[in-house]
């Protein structure tokens, strides 16, 4: 998939998420914002743009203590997925699902250490399963998601290359078929007037009567 097709596709989940927001009650949002940027950082190699969008469309709702607490914890995302997706891509598939829901539940629990600096949040049950366990959850199945597509796309060249193989060795078995009659049966008359039974001035006449053949046969 192309890179810029790759980035709008995340840049709208990202829209999405602050559009189809979870509030249940007044200056208080539940979204998820951080699957998006977790698997687009992670697995497609786009993670210092995504968290700068986050950013960008969260100073649209306001610049108070919840732009700020925003800006803290997707600030220092860029680099660090710029660092850290070559290594992610080179591990096993079940190690990079772990580690995506590794890294959704340490930024959820860096969210809730700082939701105290904002006023308006209290951390009931309803704060923690929405910060903790849904953006967990969410990482996992879309990193699953992800693994099985990958899978496929591995499967799908195996078996074009295997295709391809096969139809290279048929094609070389029939071109080495179509070479070896005609030199099988060149040696096998030149062998024949090689024997001491035959006679030499008939085997020259056949010998340059074959080359003078061949000769006109190959140029025209």
């Amino acid at each position: 998939m192309p890179k810029w097709i790759t980035l709008a596709s995340f840049l709208l989940s990202i829209i999405l998420c602050f559009l189809f927001s979870y509030q249940p009650i007044p200056h208080v949002s539940y979204d998820l914002r951080l699957i998006p940027v977790l698997i687009g950082g992670i697995y497609f190699g786009i993670g210092p743009l995504l968290p700068i969008i986050v950013i960008i469309i969260r100073a649209f709702y306001g610049i108070d203590i919840g732009f700020f607490t925003n800006l803290t914890i997707y600030g220092s995302l860029p680099l660090l997925f710029l660092k850290f997706h070559p290594w992610f891509i080179s591990q096993h598939p079940k190690k990079r699902i772990t580690l995506s829901v590794f890294f959704a539940i340490s930024l959820s629990f860096i969210t809730v250490l700082l939701l105290p600096l904002v006023n308006w949040a209290s951390l009931d049950f309803e704060t923690l399963f929405a910060y903790l366990f849904v953006p967990s959850l969410g990482a996992f199945i879309f990193s699953y998601s992800v693994e099985i597509s990958l899978k496929n796309i591995r499967l799908y060249n195996r078996v074009i290359d295997t295709e391809r193989t096969i139809a290279l060795e048929k094609m070389g078995a029939a071109i080495a078929h179509e070479i070896r009659n005609p030199l099988t049966t060149a040696m096998g008359f030149v062998q024949l007037l090689q024997e001491t039974e035959v006679d030499k001035t008939k085997s020259k006449q056949y010998l340059y009567g074959k080359a003078r053949i061949g000769c006109c046969r190959v140029n025209y």
